[in-house]
């Protein structure tokens, strides 16, 4: 058992109630670190709780679910959407670099997915959206694991019935934990165990 919630970031008292429900680990996506990236992709999440109070209360979540268990997602490429992202792969990198440092050294552990630029999308619709380069993830999973190795956060948990699906190889994809399950010599016959045991619980009798 490993419950997730994900929500709007929250103030410490309600992550207290949360906890105290059996919550285990919070999730509240920024989706981009920059602020004014940030107000203009979420109006929403600027309204109703804004960048400041955001970043304020993901951190200190962290004293209510410890370490790691605080893990806001990114959307790697959404840093140069246009018409008013960065313009280089080096100012993109940079950008959310500094705020995965300012993250895992305040034990928060975010967790990134690539942009997916669908047709009919408002970013999409309304804007040319060229291919983001490949150059972009590559340099900022480097320093994503060279910041982990820092601050030496503990693996996250993952839940799920087909934990395979974290795993990177044959028939396999991921979004950004491979580069620290390397770390972890047996994690193959982990995720073995993990499938196993998440298929025993799909299986009723009748």
């Amino acid at each position: 058992r490993y419950v997730n919630l994900q929500t709007n970031a929250k103030d410490k008292e309600t992550m207290k109630r949360y906890r105290a429900a059996g919550v285990d680990c919070h999730h509240a996506n920024m989706e981009v670190w920059d602020r004014r990236l940030f107000e203009w992709i979420n109006p929403g999440k600027t309204r109703r709780v804004g960048w400041e109070n955001w970043v304020r209360w993901m951190v200190e979540s962290v004293d209510i679910f410890g370490e790691a268990n605080v893990r806001p997602n990114f959307v790697c490429g959404l840093e140069m959407a246009k018409p008013y992202g960065f313009a280089t792969v080096k100012e993109a990198v940079q950008s959310t670099s500094e705020g995965i440092e300012f993250m895992m050294r305040h034990g928060v552990f975010p967790r990134f997915n690539q942009w997916r630029r669908e047709p009919g999308s408002n970013l999409v619709s309304q804007h040319s959206q060229p291919s983001i380069p490949l150059e972009l993830s590559i340099e900022l999973m480097r320093n994503y694991y060279e910041t982990w190795k820092k601050y030496k956060l503990p693996i996250a948990h993952h839940n799920g019935v087909h934990p395979e699906a974290r795993v990177m190889g044959r028939g396999h994809g991921t979004y950004d934990d491979i580069i620290l399950l390397n770390e972890v010599p047996d994690y193959e016959e982990r995720v073995d165990r993990g499938l196993q045991e998440g298929l025993k619980g799909c299986v009723t009798s009748r």
